[in-house]
């Protein structure tokens, strides 16, 4: 059994502990609106995410990827950033709050989203200095933050005020010292560092808006009690993803190296990582026995049974699970041949394909129709992952 100074020196685990810490905060606001507020609040704050997600991402620019190939002497300049950034889209966080007439809730939403993201920086800089007592300590940090919020929001039942805190505790616990702002900074270095990032930070905002097209179709049918009922099944299928993706990270190298020696062992450990990605789907459907499914509806106060369609849409959504685990698969395929470019040409495709597609299909055949698009989307990102595989380009 590994010891307690083992697992504090493990990068891998600590680093999936503060992947599990992104998931966990969405999934804990959900079971507070739950049993708090109701279906069509969850609906709600489902689709106000779906919007924000993907503009955090392209706000948190240099990201920690990019810094991790760079100099030291970027950190300074990318915190900066980083904040004039953060301030630049609370505008556009306050328009987005005044079109969905609920500005309050989409502001705290954005501030702990926005703030979070500020972890890449000290994260970042820790892996760099190979500091590893920082990562754990990161780690312990932003759990402390979440647990004393979840605290927080059932004494006081106030889901706004214990968001305002929670971005307050991510600004300190972020920016310490080993994170310096440099305000003197001049703007021409930064609109630099901005304009070397930003096809990277593109990449990740087309990714997110791509897994959030069914949540922009059903809250522009403005169908939130199931929106909010595919939310809380879908947390089951991000928990997979997170498992899946800490398995493909960790076997990159490998991935990389087989492509340009040898097609015989790509082949296996290709073939390895689509084996594990269908013990992962045949694990959530596992998920389907009524024992289970109980249990797990009973956390979220039973809202699916404001859907007349009962656990319909539940068993759908891990159904249907393979699609977005096979389009992270992919995802990756894209990376090691080093088509970075084909990747987000590719899922901007498939976005728009996804959004006109998904659009129609649900209105004739409902959710039935979305589950359909969500799987011809995924088999599209896939095929063009094996091409991409393709005359692979090597980098450095």
């Amino acid at each position: 059994m590994p010891s307690i100074k083992h697992l504090m020196h493990n990068t891998p685990l600590l680093l999936l502990s503060i992947q599990v810490s992104s998931f966990v905060i969405p999934w804990m606001i959900v079971l507070w609106l739950s049993h708090m507020q109701s279906a069509e609040q969850v609906g709600r704050f489902s689709f106000i995410l779906a919007i924000l997600a993907p503009l955090t991402l392209l706000l948190a620019s240099p990201s920690r990827n990019f810094l991790l190939t760079q100099s030291n002497r970027l950190f300074e300049n990318a915190a900066t950033l980083r904040v004039y950034l953060a301030v630049a889209g609370l505008v556009l966080a306050l328009g987005v709050g005044f079109w969905l007439q609920q500005w309050q809730f989409v502001i705290v939403i954005y501030l702990f989203k926005v703030t979070e993201q500020l972890f890449d920086l000290p994260i970042a800089n820790a892996i760099e200095n190979k500091r590893v007592d920082r990562l754990f300590s990161l780690s312990w940090l932003k759990w402390a933050c979440i647990l004393v919020c979840v605290g927080l929001a059932f004494m006081s039942q106030n889901i706004n005020l214990t968001l305002v805190l929670l971005s307050v505790l991510f600004v300190i616990s972020s920016l310490s010292k080993h994170v310096s702002l440099n305000f003197k900074t001049p703007i021409r270095r930064l609109i630099s560092l901005l304009q070397k990032s930003l096809p990277l930070s593109l990449s990740a905002l087309a990714l997110s808006v791509y897994f959030n097209v069914p949540r922009y179709i059903l809250g522009q049918q403005l169908e939130n009690v199931m929106l909010s009922v595919f939310t809380i099944a879908s947390f089951l299928v991000m928990a997979a993803l997170v498992i899946l993706n800490s398995f493909m990270q960790s076997r990159l190298p490998q991935l990389k190296q087989a492509l340009f020696t040898s097609k015989t062992q790509f082949k296996a450990q290709l073939t390895y990582c689509i084996g594990l990605l269908l013990i992962i789907f045949l694990l959530l459907q596992l998920t389907h026995i009524e024992f289970f499914s109980n249990y797990f509806w009973l956390a979220h106060n039973n809202i699916q049974l404001s859907l007349s369609h009962d656990n319909y849409v539940y068993r759908l959504v891990i159904l249907f699970s393979w699609a977005p685990l096979l389009v992270s698969v992919s995802n990756y395929l894209y990376i090691v041949s080093g088509k970075h470019k084909l990747l987000l040409s590719v899922t901007c495709i498939n976005i728009f394909l996804s959004y006109v597609f998904g659009l129609w299909l649900f209105e004739q055949w409902s959710f039935n129709g979305l589950m359909w698009m969500i799987s011809v989307s995924s088999l599209v990102q896939f095929l063009g992952g094996l091409v991409s595989l393709k005359n692979p380009k090597e980098l450095g």
